[in-house]
């Protein structure tokens, strides 16, 4: 383990006054010799001292008096070496900028952009570690796996300039969330990382990649709150019926729920189990519903926020159809359907 660096302090006399001082003391060579019998002082330290080329540590100015038997002297200040190391720095810039005028120059910085590029062009690989470039990622055709991918990012997932972000629950959704994070890896070639909330007890996967945002962007998603920008499926997912499906289930497992209607009628008791979909965006909404529709669901919506599958029929079929990768949403149906 490394100990931390202890602070030094050095003596610091008025102009001049520090060579007065030694020349006092009238050291000669062998007591010079004698007092530089510490292993941390050179006989020509204590003479620069003498000269007043450098300043002495403090602790090495009250040993001197000390073993001479002298007062330290009243006029020496105690003063931390950074604090010296500061001021002499910026006295440096200020005779330089005296000299020189400004360093930063149009000229001067046109100069150095030409040298930097052209080092760069040389050592590529030096450079690419030394700098944050542009991740390269895998750009895949159409395919179901990328419309189920925009699927779960049009329900649970967020762009920004940078990232690409699904938000999940921890407690429910652990395991479909690596689900998500291998899928993206498989699809764009790039590893994605886990941004835990313990707070709202969610996690975020994580895929931080411009290159990733933009292909994103190309296949007809968009940067920015998806409420506010009313936010719809891309339509090549409608060219064909795998693409759907596959969109369909990766809206439905992420804001998507299973759930158990329980009711009495006349003293009995009846269970159900049902599906809903919940989004503020109606294009996606219209769009979840179109797609139900499509493979020959009947979903009933409020017209605000809400979309069910009622029927018995609907909801066995649609696991049998559409399925789910989400097991929160397969071990709350296959409960239901046992018991029944």
């Amino acid at each position: 383990m490394n100990e931390e660096k202890k602070e030094i302090y050095r003596a610091v006399f008025p102009s001049g006054q520090q060579k007065a001082f030694f020349d006092s003391l009238k050291l000669d060579r062998p007591t010079r010799h004698q007092l530089a019998a510490s292993p941390d002082v050179h006989e020509r330290t204590i003479r620069d001292w003498v000269r007043g080329k450098f300043r002495p540590p403090w602790w090495a100015l009250e040993a001197i008096c000390r073993s001479l038997g002298v007062e330290v002297p009243a006029q020496a200040e105690v003063v931390p070496e950074t604090t010296l190391k500061s001021i002499a720095g910026k006295a440096g810039g200020y005779a330089c900028f005296r000299k020189y005028g400004s360093l930063g120059t149009p000229q001067g910085r046109r100069k150095g952009g030409r040298v930097s590029q052209q080092r760069r062009r040389e050592n590529p690989e030096k450079y690419s570690q030394c700098w944050v470039t542009r991740k390269k990622i895998a750009r895949p055709e159409r395919s179901a796996e990328l419309a189920e991918f925009i699927g779960i990012v049009l329900g649970d997932g967020g762009i920004t300039d940078y990232q690409v972000t699904v938000s999940l629950g921890t407690e429910t959704d652990a395991e479909y969330a690596d689900f998500v994070g291998e899928l993206a890896a498989r699809l764009f070639g790039i590893k994605f990382g886990r941004e835990f909330r313990k707070e709202s007890k969610a996690v975020n996967i994580v895929l931080s990649s411009v290159n990733l945002v933009e292909f994103l962007q190309d296949q007809g998603l968009k940067i920015g709150n998806k409420v506010a920008q009313q936010v719809d499926v891309p339509m090549w997912v409608y060219d064909n019926p795998e693409y759907a499906r596959s969109c369909l289930r990766g809206l439905m497992d992420t804001d998507g729920c299973v759930f158990h209607h329980r009711y009495q009628v006349n003293g009995k008791w009846y269970e159900y189990v049902k599906m809903g979909f919940t989004n503020h965006s109606r294009p996606l909404l219209a769009a979840v519903e179109k797609m139900l529709r499509m493979f020959g669901f009947h979903p009933r919506h409020d017209g605000v926020k809400h979309i069910w599958l009622d029927r018995q029929s609907d909801v066995h079929g649609y696991f049998r159809f559409v399925g789910t990768r989400n097991p929160k949403h397969l071990r709350r149906y296959q409960g239901q359907v046992d018991s029944s």
